[in-house]
């Protein structure tokens, strides 16, 4: 059997065994840019979620007020890594399913927050934020700045 023959039926038969959300290019042909971003998100929703958890051991004022700051840094920051991910290969179902999976850290972190924040002083965790925060931050104006100069 010719070669093509062979990677036509390996591709049905990986295609007929794959969930129905996850249909697109294989995940073998998808660039490293958009597993890079997956992991990248996901510890950064981590992070946000130890944010959230810390803010409600605290009172509930200062984590409602938290989860909205994070909510409104969060919603435009997705849109984005869903981009990246159609950019880098990614169905559209590819790209949803990714960027839900990468989320879902937040909840993650949200428990850990909690339990760390009422245990241990949950300044240690604002720290730990505010300075992910701040290195996001600086990166990105670092290296715009870097491309005007």
């Amino acid at each position: 059997m010719p070669l093509t023959c062979i990677s036509l039926l390996q591709d049905a038969q990986v295609s007929d065994s794959m969930c129905h959300w996850l249909r697109g290019k294989h995940i073998t042909s998808i660039k490293t840019v958009a597993w890079m971003i997956s992991l990248s998100d996901a510890l950064h929703n981590f992070i946000d979620g130890l944010a959230i958890g810390a803010s409600f051991t605290v009172s509930v004022l200062t984590g409602f007020s938290t989860s909205t700051a994070i909510f409104c840094e969060e919603f435009p920051h997705e849109l984005g890594d869903f981009v990246i991910l159609l950019n880098a290969g990614m169905s559209v179902p590819q790209a949803i399913f990714f960027n839900l999976l990468s989320s879902m850290s937040c909840y993650i972190g949200l428990v850990f927050g909690i339990l760390l924040g009422s245990t241990f002083a949950p300044n240690a965790i604002f720290a730990i934020a505010g300075g992910m925060f701040l290195y996001i931050a600086l990166a990105d104006m670092v290296s715009l700045s870097s491309a005007h100069v």
